[in-house]
């Protein structure tokens, strides 16, 4: 280890949160495209897990026809 002097010049208090949210995943989902949010809605694939925070969402039925119309709205 290596030795030095150093100064203190501030102080900052540290945490932890994960800014996730059912919104903030459901606009990533719109890139998947038309199709696929029909197979995962076909498939049941409905809940979403956050990597960071292990945060559950479930994606509802009006979820997954309100991408299916802003992907259509994207469209025209």
């Amino acid at each position: 280890a290596v030795d030095f002097d150093f100064e203190v010049i501030k102080y900052s208090p540290v945490d932890f949160y994960c800014r996730c949210s059912k919104e903030s995943f459901l606009g990533k989902l719109i890139t998947l495209g038309a199709e696929e949010i029909k197979s995962m809605r076909d498939s049941n694939h409905n809940e979403i897990v956050c990597q960071y925070c292990s945060e559950k969402y479930i994606i509802e039925d009006a979820d997954f026809d309100r991408l299916l119309t802003e992907i259509q709205a994207q469209k025209n």
